[in-house]
């Protein structure tokens, strides 16, 4: 699994912590007051209250094995989640066509538990042409990103277990080692750009648009998560939607 979100024809301005401060690119600047994303227009849209084994879309495709879409234990929103629980290597995938290079990603995540002592686990992934974006979970519950297997930014602050936080990322596709992510959360509708709940990395690789967007726990440590919600634009996505 190699991950991708991309963003293109893109100039860098970053403040020293890393906040986001006039980057720009082919269509706009990152983190602009846009509102809550593209509503009907969103690239992939999954609530997974559906009827494609437990999934709004169908082709969804397994690796190794499918989490639980049907979950009903610990529901984010409507009558059911989907459940990362107990299995090491359990997710899904499911492409998608990215019109532009820059694309924005929302979910809604419960944390059951932290990996154990000196571990991370994995909870989300996007893949492009030979390089991936990766989301983990630290054993404070600090969110990690991870580029094509290398870390590269963390959360100052962790999440707490049994508490629903709404978490945002993105990619802005570059030419090769000059491309932007950020990952951040807060319990509250509204993404943060800066501070302890969010982190940015301004050399990511990758020159490619998006491909596979992933739910995925390759924790060989039994982290369980449980996921909703899940957006993707290419346009921000700025509130909770």
């Amino acid at each position: 699994m190699r991950s991708a979100f991309v963003l293109g024809l893109l100039k860098l301005g970053l403040t020293a912590n890393g906040q986001e401060a006039g980057l720009t690119w082919q269509g706009g600047t990152l983190g602009g007051a846009t509102g809550g994303g593209g509503g009907p227009t969103w690239l992939l849209a999954e609530d997974f209250e559906g009827s494609n084994g437990g999934f709004d879309l169908a082709g969804w495709s397994a690796v190794n094995v499918l989490p639980n879409p049907d979950y009903t234990v610990h529901v984010l929103s409507g009558t059911q989640s989907c459940a990362l629980t107990n299995l090491a290597q359990c997710g899904a995938g499911h492409t998608y066509s990215a019109p532009s290079s820059t694309n924005y990603f929302y979910i809604q995540l419960f944390l059951l538990n932290y990996p154990s002592s000196g571990h991370e686990g994995q909870f989300v992934e996007v893949d492009g042409s030979g390089y991936n974006l990766a989301l983990k979970v630290t054993e404070t519950g600090r969110i990690r990103l991870q580029d094509t297997g290398s870390d590269k930014a963390i959360t100052n602050n962790g999440m707490a277990t049994n508490t629903l936080y709404n978490v945002w990322f993105a990619y802005c596709q570059g030419s090769g080692a000059n491309g932007f992510a950020f990952a951040c959360f807060d319990s509250s509708s509204t993404r943060p750009t800066a501070g302890n709940q969010y982190c940015s990395y301004a050399s990511m690789s990758g020159a490619t648009a998006p491909a596979t967007f992933y739910l995925y726990n390759g924790a060989q440590t039994y982290t369980q998560v449980v996921i909703d919600r899940v957006r993707i634009d290419d346009v921000p996505i700025d509130t909770a939607p």
